[in-house]
């Protein structure tokens, strides 16, 4: 009895396996191009990159070493890996995969962002993990490899949890770009003493703290729902001249959703 329990995991996932290989979808997965006489055929669909890594749930565009042609910041969540995938250019082809370069690895990287932060005209990155940030800057010579700084920004006790979102803003008009970013929910519970969003402002003297909102202390049912932030997009929606927050939180529900989408207003702090 107990051979076959050892068995039994592998035998299931040979049959998906198998199922994979008769449904077409065996890597790598060249999409579906049927025709439909109402919808037109699809468009061709090419790889980017795929280094074998799940999760890759970030996704950010700029040109990173300064050859004109755009650049993708990919995270992938589940190894921690911050990657930089780079833009062939005119040697672009259809099913070759874009040359990457891994920028740095650490544990829950949930999303990453591209954002100048030092003024120097080149894209930095930026992600956050649960104790601290990970900024790495960019220091790609001329016409050279690519080549990063890496610092971490330890995070203060009340924004120590478990993160996802992240963009960079200049929030308080002072021509530096800040960091914005957001708690989701462990087993359902983003508690009231958790910054559940929160800005670091970008001084001379370090990156300071800010609350945006404080975790409702909502308890879900375990992982399936809870305060969970996912996006955060700078905007200045009221048109007074400073950068406000829009964002959405999933699975912030349990018979009704309590909240869905928002903004924050800006208070106009003082430079």
């Amino acid at each position: 009895m107990a051979s076959v329990l050892l068995v039994l995991p592998f035998l299931v996932a040979s049959l998906f396996y198998l199922r994979d290989v008769f449904s077409g979808v065996w890597p790598p997965y060249p999409g579906d191009r049927r025709e439909d006489p109402q919808l037109g055929k699809p468009w061709p669909m090419w790889p980017v990159d795929n280094p074998g890594d799940w999760l890759p749930n970030g996704l950010d565009l700029a040109d990173v070493n300064g050859d004109g042609y755009p650049d993708l910041l990919v995270n992938y969540e589940f190894r921690g890996r911050i990657r930089v995938v780079l833009h062939p250019g005119p040697n672009l082809s259809r099913w070759a995969y874009w040359p990457a370069v891994d920028a740095g690895r650490f544990p829950n990287a949930e999303n990453a962002a591209f954002g100048d932060l030092d003024g120097d005209g080149r894209p930095d990155l930026a992600a956050q993990a649960e104790l601290e940030v990970h900024l790495f800057y960019n220091r790609t010579p001329p016409g050279g490899p690519l080549r990063f700084a890496h610092v971490r920004v330890g995070k203060p006790p009340s924004l120590r949890w478990r993160a996802r979102p992240i963009a960079l803003a200049d929030l308080n008009g002072d021509g530096r770009l800040d960091l914005v970013g957001a708690s989701i929910h462990r087993d359902g519970l983003l508690p009231k003493e958790v910054a559940a969003v929160w800005w670091l402002a970008q001084t001379a003297e370090g990156w300071v703290p800010h609350v945006i909102k404080w975790g409702s202390g909502f308890l879900g049912l375990g992982p399936f729902n809870g305060e969970k932030w996912d996006r955060l997009i700078p905007l200045d929606v009221d048109g007074d001249g400073d950068l406000d927050l829009v964002g959405n939180v999933e699975e912030f529900n349990r018979l009704e959703s309590y909240l869905a989408v928002v903004w924050w207003e800006n208070p106009r702090l003082a430079r």
